[in-house]
């Protein structure tokens, strides 16, 4: 069986079906060759774009620290409300809730989300989900274990909390590395398959942990003012000490 073809200056070129499968099956060939790279391709802009996302996020932190005393923000009440740092930092000091964005604040929420974690809420939404929504700061003043507590030793003591009303602040002043002292990474919350706003030290709880978003690797920024892309293990082997994460956004444990 032949098929018939015509070029554009009318000549008629003639294939039989074999080599007509033959030409399709190549095609292929190289699709699936350079598919993978494709997708790397895509995954290294998002990871760019998330780690641009955690330098303006902690440099949005300094500069709410240069207005309020040395304290990074984690967690604030606010009117009786949440006031998580991501909507704090989108809002200014008039946030007054988890899922309201009046804009006007440090950082534009277009900058609290990881671009390879699925997110409840897009930028420009209102109500915005920030819950759901963004990627996440140091949780674990709570653990209290050994091991947490050799972190404190190392790195200072300079998470403060309350419990009532609750509040959660990181103290510049009593960071003794701070170029080790990790504040912003990557984060996912498995039981909701969405981004968190913190991560935790202990596996225990089901609140979230750091995620490996990106080919591998967490897009994090440090409490100097500095971003960079690790793995879990490298993060677990710096002196912050990182024990929990996820090896990607299916959920599985990297550790």
């Amino acid at each position: 069986m032949k098929i018939d073809f015509k070029s554009s200056g009318g000549r008629t070129c003639n294939f039989t079906l074999i080599e007509f499968l033959i030409v399709i099956t190549i095609i292929a060939i190289l699709a699936s060759m350079l598919l993978p790279a494709l997708n790397r391709a895509r995954e290294s802009a998002r990871g760019t774009t998330c780690l641009n996302n955690k330098k303006q996020a902690i440099t949005a932190q300094l500069q709410y620290a240069g207005d309020f005393n040395d304290y990074l923000v984690g967690f604030l009440p606010s009117n009786g409300t949440s006031g998580l740092w991501c909507s704090v930092l989108a809002n200014g000091q008039g946030a007054d809730g988890v899922f309201n964005v009046k804009g006007k604040g440090y950082l534009n929420e277009t900058c609290i989300q990881c671009p390879s974690v699925s997110n409840r809420s897009k930028p420009g939404d209102d109500p915005f989900d920030f819950w759901r929504s963004s990627y996440g700061v140091d949780w674990s003043y709570s653990n209290g274990s050994e091991m947490e507590n050799s972190r404190r030793e190392t790195l200072g003591r300079y998470i403060l909390s309350v419990a009532s009303p609750e509040s959660y602040v990181f103290f510049l002043a009593r960071m003794k590395r701070p170029t080790d002292t990790l504040i912003f990474a990557d984060t996912y919350w498995k039981k909701n398959n969405s981004g968190i706003p913190r991560f935790i030290f202990d596996k225990s709880l089901d609140s979230g942990a750091v995620v490996q978003a990106h080919g591998g690797r967490v897009a994090t920024a440090f409490a100097d003012g500095h971003a960079a892309m690790h793995t879990g293990v490298e993060l677990k082997n710096m002196p912050f000490n990182l024990q929990y994460w996820f090896k990607s956004t299916a959920g599985d444990i990297g550790n």
